[in-house]
């Protein structure tokens, strides 16, 4: 229980019953820098003004929950699932471009890098799938599928910057021929 002085400090109890002098800012300042981190990393911590927060927040709690169902029902009783917490949800994102309630490939996209939404998303997908044909231990395909994830985003992210090598010209491609003849 906090009892506020002001509202940069406040008198804090324990669990044990003491109190303790606190001051709030320090909390403040821990959580900023914490924001400034992951957006460092390209992680974005703020929910667009446009966009409904508990939305949001539906999406967060619809998604962990279908990626845990998926390992203890069956496939026919997940794609129930899915159906109504995921498709109902998606249909009504899609359907207007640019409203408060957008689909949850906007708010991955939003709030994830592509380095960390790429692996997550291919190494869900591995373990899943190898849960529903029943691998004895569906982890290590998930683990695959998620490195193959990275390597697709990596080298797209490469692919889409100019070539480090530069562009060959025609008078560049023969002083590089005419350099191997003559070693």
């Amino acid at each position: 229980m906090s009892r506020c002085f002001t509202h940069e400090t406040a008198i804090h109890t324990t669990r044990d019953g003491s109190t303790a002098f606190r001051a709030r800012g320090s909390q403040v300042a821990w959580l900023r820098g914490l924001r400034g981190w992951l957006e460092r990393r390209g992680f974005n911590t703020r929910v667009p003004v446009t966009w409904n927060r508990l939305w949001v927040l539906m999406w967060v709690y619809f998604s962990v929950g279908l990626l845990t169902a998926v390992f203890y029902v069956s496939f026919w009783s997940w794609l129930v699932l899915a159906l109504l917490f995921f498709g109902v949800p998606e249909a009504i994102g899609i359907r207007a471009r640019g409203d408060a309630f957008p689909p949850l490939t906007h708010v991955i996209r939003h709030f994830l890098p592509n380095y960390i939404a790429f692996p997550l998303i291919y190494g869900l997908f591995g373990a899943i799938a190898a849960r529903w044909m029943e691998f004895p231990r569906p982890w290590p395909l998930g683990a695959l599928l998620a490195l193959l994830g990275w390597l697709t985003d990596h080298f797209q992210a490469t692919y889409f910057d100019p070539d480090p090598g530069g562009v060959l010209t025609p008078q560049a491609v023969e002083a590089i021929d005419r350099s191997r003849e003559t070693a």
